[in-house]
């Protein structure tokens, strides 16, 4: 699948957005709040998942 220009914009955009949400909760778990919902493990698998598929759309826009 190639993407446009637009579509790749948009769609970094996103999972720059994702990464930041991640980010604030993973630091919330840290300090201890007991109310985050979502484990820093969680937030690992999460980020690792975004780069592989950031990178397979890389790679595809690269053909």
């Amino acid at each position: 699948m190639v993407l446009s220009d637009n579509d790749t914009k948009e769609f970094y955009e996103k999972f720059e957005w994702l990464r930041d949400i991640l980010a604030l909760m993973q630091t919330a778990f840290k300090e201890g709040d007991k109310q985050a919902l979502i484990s820093v493990e969680s937030v690992t698998e999460c980020n690792k998942t975004i780069a592989e598929i950031t990178q397979i759309i890389y790679d595809d826009n690269e053909l």
